[in-house]
């Protein structure tokens, strides 16, 4: 039987490794919600969420299509973001998460879903 999720986390791979000038570096943080209360901030008056941190991340980011735009959150200020998946080791992305993609954060705000883990495309609005 044909194993789909290694050819395809190969490919993820030689791409990334055929385009270094294209690839960025950065942070991934995962927000925990549900496990325990996070730190209140009282200079933002807000609860500061436990993180899961991923570092070392590499991050592409591509245009965003005029389909993508389409019934979607996603304008066209916005980023998209290919993330190679072994980089943040199963972690599942979500729209309470942000990464930092070359020194500017970015909030998640779509995830699209894939029918594979070797690779992860998010949507994110520069803060």
């Amino acid at each position: 039987m044909i194993d789909l999720d290694n050819i395809t986390d190969n490919a993820v791979e030689r791409v990334f490794s055929l385009l270094p000038t294209a690839v960025g570096v950065g942070t991934y943080y995962k927000s925990v919600s549900g496990h325990g209360s996070g730190d209140y901030d009282p200079v933002t008056d807000t609860v500061l969420q436990p993180l899961d941190v991923r570092n070392n991340v590499r991050m592409m980011r591509v245009a965003v299509t005029a389909e993508e735009l389409a019934g979607s959150p996603v304008t066209v200020e916005d980023a998209k973001f290919l993330i190679p998946g072994r980089d943040l080791n199963g972690l599942e992305c979500g729209t309470e998460d942000y990464l930092d993609y070359r020194g500017r954060r970015y909030d998640v705000i779509k995830v699209r879903p894939l029918p594979t883990d070797a690779i992860r495309i998010l949507y994110g609005r520069a803060k």
